[in-house]
């Protein structure tokens, strides 16, 4: 069963107090488990790879036990083609 979030924003800025704009912003995002994302950057060749929070302001928390995070790696000069 494949499971996705569907993520709807309405941006409505006023401007004296009157609606001047109105978008509407959805996104699809198909969850990926995480270790296996890990696991195939590695394969790729990919090195020096970081799991940070994601917004980057949250530096409490432990990026492994959060919903939300962002990886950062680097292409190994080895694999590049």
């Amino acid at each position: 069963m494949r499971k996705v979030l569907s993520l709807l924003i309405c941006f409505i800025p006023l401007k004296d107090n009157q609606i001047f704009q109105k978008e509407k912003f959805q996104e699809e995002y198909f969850p990926v488990k995480r270790q296996m994302l890990l696991d195939k950057l590695q394969k790729m060749g990919y090195e020096g790879i970081e799991i940070m929070n994601f917004p980057a302001c949250f530096t409490t928390a432990d990026p492994m036990n959060m919903d939300w995070y962002c990886i950062i790696a680097k292409k190994c000069a080895a694999s590049k083609g």
